[in-house]
């Protein structure tokens, strides 16, 4: 009999054996990242995963047939390990557009939540201004730190940032003296207040929803996880609400009475006596059970309370997260008192979107709001940092532009490159729940300078501005100030006519010659644009709206084609083939990426004489990008081009910069020749530029040489070359064939 009981025993523990492989054959192994952050997530005394994120995620397991396997990790590290897709699910993680880039979430939330920051006791913390000079605990990589760092930006605060790497580190860091206050979420901070004699603040900002995430673009496990918060969510009595119940009950810490372990003591050791003590147990689990009750009702008073304060002191839009119009006006009101110090040019633009009440109606607010949400993260990405931006109300939202040139001209290139850069970013569809969405905008826009001082009336002038644009057609520019609107329309007429006089070849150019010696050495070559059946538009007029709107490049390029085959056409002739041809190259151009490939190209193609081809640059051109630009032009310069430097005097580049350009030539600029027998500065320039251009052994050219005067002045100075109304105007190429007796 013991030999049979035995077998018998060993036949059992071989079954049962073969039942745990298969059972554990049938199960999934899903790896979990757990990091230290109760009451949602922790490893209990025995090891277990635990928490309110835990105890979910274990309820859902034991239905699915998941093997839980725990990967102990801090907060960042578990977020790494997830993105490599070295675990399969991360609990407690806040969704924001940033992480969906890099991981998937399940749709139904698992748990609400905010953020709010928690001071010392003997730290005096009342609102935001308050973190000024204090020490702050803040998470490595989480949204508190994004959100603080921006506030404490916004305003100015001086916040000595303790970066920690996962919150208990923050606990350690204020029991030790060396943080005030710890910034974290609701739950984690009123489960550990009262144990580090932490007081929950009035900094209560980005309410958030908590989901489990997975690896980008794997929703195996996050599709099981939202079916059975979906089952359970609406259910008094189901898990999720169980377990929910349970550890907000958990979230008010107390201590146990000494009375519970002496009588679990004396359970054990008087077993005859359990009776009495389980009585006893019974009477200290239900007066404390009213206790926490009661602590509950307390905590969310004082939730309620706060709730009420952060809307008080709300500067932010709740959906958009953008600042709202109080913080915005706050905003322009102190730039206005500032301006009165350091006088300077602004711009306030209103944005309407067109037909937006039309989109809630026939799509639903969902949609209208999901809307305002893409509208606000495109105007985040397409505009600088140091434009201002609000939601100013319902479809409008507001930028400040601020530090804009006093010059008109150059004010209206500034604030249209903007508007342009809007139009861009917002016209293109949105693509909102798989459905497409196109957008139109009625934009207003006002200007103002330190005579302003009435923030109210600003926001008027723009919202009539906005009413122009909408009463126009909608999807319309219009400027308050009239005589701004005007120019606006007229910049807008010629950059159309430009885009047509490039199709109809009304750009041409016109040929001012240049002397040296009473003899014709060259020329220069000035672009002239004659509209059919209309008269010549002045090259000031047309030209700075032409490099505003980038149409500089293809008209830069046709004016060197025409020069490159007139040189072409020179070099046929005897009388010509020792002619330069000057032509004028802008900024855009020198700075274009692709402008040597085509500089050889044209070369290549029309066969004209490199070394007869001159660039004129100007000297503002030299100060941006130096170094680039020296590479570029001495890249050219293999080529056989030369360089001669305009307007030279007029602007700030010094001696020193001069001198690391190749150049070939410089120009005396026309407004020192025009004053060098009025104002004696005028003529000592001119002195210094001839005397330069001899000492560095460049050609030196007085342009705007209208007298005789001028002439024999400039001669006595040893100036050699000479162009301008004394000697030849500018004109097309045959009368300047005619005029120098070139022949045809």
């Amino acid at each position: 009999m013991p030999l049979l009981s035995r077998s018998l025993n060993g036949l059992l523990t071989c079954a049962l054996l073969l039942m745990s492989v298969h059972s554990l054959a049938n199960h999934q192994v899903v790896s979990i990242g757990v990091y230290h952050n109760p009451p949602k997530i922790l490893i209990n005394a025995e090891g277990e995963v635990s928490g309110f994120f835990g105890d979910l995620i274990k309820e859902i397991a034991d239905r699915e047939n998941w093997n839980l396997q725990l990967v102990l990790c801090e907060w960042d590290e578990c977020l790494t390990l997830l993105k490599d897709g070295k675990i399969d699910l991360m609990p407690d993680v806040a969704k924001t557009s940033a992480r969906e880039e890099s991981m998937s979430f399940h749709q139904q939330p698992a748990l609400h939540s905010w953020s709010q920051v928690f001071a010392h006791k003997n730290t005096s913390i009342s609102s935001v201004l308050d973190l000024n000079q204090k020490r702050v605990a803040v998470l490595d990589g989480s949204v508190q730190q994004s959100f603080l760092t921006q506030l404490a930006k916004e305003f100015e605060l001086t916040i000595d940032w303790q970066i920690i790497k996962g919150f208990q580190q923050g606990l350690e860091l204020i029991d030790a003296g060396q943080a005030d206050a710890l910034a974290t979420n609701n739950l984690f901070g009123g489960f550990h207040a009262n144990q580090y004699n932490l007081e929950p603040t009035a900094i209560i900002f980005q309410p958030a929803q908590l989901y489990f995430a997975s690896p980008l673009g794997s929703t195996e496990h996050l599709e099981r996880v939202d079916f059975w918060i979906s089952q359970w969510m609406d259910k008094t009595d189901s898990p999720y609400q169980q377990i929910l119940q349970g550890w907000q009950t958990q979230t008010t810490v107390f201590v146990i009475p000494t009375a519970f372990w002496l009588a679990s003591g004396l359970v054990t050791l008087l077993l005859a006596l359990s009776l009495i003590f389980l009585k006893r147990m019974k009477r200290e689990v239900h007066s404390t059970r009213d206790e926490l009750q009661r602590n509950d009702e307390k905590l969310s008073d004082i939730l309620t309370s706060q709730k009420q304060e952060v809307h008080q002191l709300s500067f932010y839009d709740y959906l958009t997260q953008l600042p709202n119009r109080r913080l915005f006006m706050d905003r322009l009101q102190t730039l206005l008192v500032n301006l009165k110090k350091e006088p300077a040019n602004g711009a306030l633009i209103l944005i309407d979107i067109d037909n937006f009440r039309s989109l809630n109606d026939t799509l639903g607010h969902q949609m209208g709001d999901l809307l305002l949400t893409e509208f606000s993260k495109r105007l985040y990405e397409y505009l600088d940092s140091n434009v201002n931006l609000s939601r100013f109300g319902g479809d409008e939202f507001m930028l400040i532009l601020e530090d804009l040139s006093l010059n008109t001209h150059d004010l209206l290139t500034e604030v249209e490159k903007i508007i342009d850069q809007l139009r861009f970013a917002l016209e293109e569809p949105f693509h909102l729940n798989q459905q497409e969405v196109l957008t139109s905008l009625s934009i207003g826009v006002v200007l103002f300078s330190e005579k302003n001082h009435d923030a109210n009336e600003l926001i008027q002038h723009a919202e009539l501005a906005v009413f122009d644009a909408k009463k126009a057609g909608r999807q319309q520019v219009r400027f308050f100030d009239k005589e701004m609107q005007q120019q606006a329309e007229h910049r807008t007429q010629i950059e159309f006519g430009l885009r047509q006089a490039l199709k109809s070849d009304e750009l041409l150019l016109f040929y001012q010659a240049q002397y040296t010696d009473s003899q014709v050495t060259g020329a220069e070559a000035l672009v002239r644009w004659q509209p059919l059946g209309k008269p010549l538009v002045s090259p000031a007029e047309f030209i700075p709206v032409a490099e505003a709107s980038g149409l500089i490049l293809p008209i830069g390029q046709r004016i060197l084609k025409q020069a490159c085959e007139q040189l072409v056409a020179w070099s046929a002739n005897p009388k010509t083939a020792h002619l330069v041809l000057a032509v004028n190259i802008s900024a855009v151009q020198i700075h274009d990426k692709d402008f040597i490939d085509q500089v050889i190209l044209l070369l290549k193609e029309t066969g004209a004489p490199a070394d007869r081809l001159e660039f004129e640059l100007t000297e503002s051109m030299l100060i941006d990008n130096v170094e680039e630009t020296i590479v570029k032009i001495n890249k050219i310069k293999e080529l056989g081009i030369r360089f001669s430097l305009d307007d030279f005097g007029t602007g700030y580049s010094s001696l020193s910069m001069i001198t690391r350009f190749p150049l070939d030539t410089l120009k005396v600029d026309q407004s020192f020749v025009s004053d060098m027998h009025k104002d004696i500065r005028a003529f000592n320039v001119v002195k210094t530029v001839i005397e330069l251009g001899r000492s560095l052994n460049l050609n030196v050219i007085a342009e705007g040489v209208e007298t005789e005067q001028q002439h024999r002045s400039l001669e006595e100075l040893g100036c050699k070359h000479f162009q301008g109304y004394l000697f030849a105007k500018p004109c097309p190429i045959e009368q300047f064939m005619l005029e120098q007796n070139l022949g045809h």
